[in-house]
């Protein structure tokens, strides 16, 4: 064997190291962060839309009429669509990583202080409030995965992150109709309700959830 010839076989098994390399490192990436912002957005999504549950409960107790619950809904997405542009650019410039963790924190006490509701003028802040927190949240989890991700992986971490939108409405509603009963809204949080023990769902005794 020449040293030409020798030089190609290193140069050869070098690129194949390399290639190895890179397949198990994008192997662990994709192991690493897609279950993690999977969950985070089937959450999100979940906070996005339990209102319409809540609303089984809430309406009636809080004294609610269809246009307040309507304009509540509303108060949500207005700030939510107006912030969504201005986070999606912090994201990118400052860190998509603190950004979503900022969302996550005060999306959190939000939707708890939300539980504590007891007039329009509390609920319509606290959607908007919520809307104002969980803005730009799908934009930087995609700016976070333009980080870890190369182009041709792009497209399959992106298809994966969106599969939680059916995963949350699959299992959103279920957890849902198992909670409805267990808190009422005639006072902070629920305290003083009557329990869910008391008058369960006619399906209750054969849902999975009263085991």
């Amino acid at each position: 064997m020449t040293a030409e010839e020798d030089g190609r076989g290193d140069s050869m098994n070098s690129i194949l190291y390399e290639g190895d390399v890179a397949t198990r490192a994008r192997r662990r990436i994709g192991v690493r962060l897609l279950p993690f912002v999977f969950f985070l957005y089937v959450i999100a999504y979940i906070d996005r839309v339990n209102v319409s549950f809540a609303n089984l409960r809430m309406s009636a107790d809080l004294g609610f009429s269809d246009q307040v619950y309507a304009l509540g809904v509303g108060a949500f997405y207005l700030s939510y669509i107006a912030l969504e542009i201005p986070g999606a650019i912090i994201a990118e410039r400052w860190s998509p990583r603190k950004w979503i963790a900022r969302i996550m924190i005060s999306w959190g006490i939000v939707t708890i202080l939300t539980g504590f509701i007891q007039n329009t003028g509390q609920f319509y802040t606290a959607r908007f409030l919520l809307g104002a927190a969980e803005a730009s949240f799908v934009p930087a989890v995609l700016v976070y995965l333009t980080r870890w991700f190369s182009l041709r992986d792009r497209s399959k971490a992106i298809a994966c992150l969106f599969a939680a939108l059916p995963v949350a409405s699959l299992i959103g509603a279920p957890l849902q109709a198992c909670y409805s009963g267990s808190a009422g809204w005639d006072s902070p949080a629920g305290a003083g309700s009557s329990s869910w023990k008391d008058s369960p769902p006619c399906w209750w005794e054969s849902s999975p959830c009263a085991t």
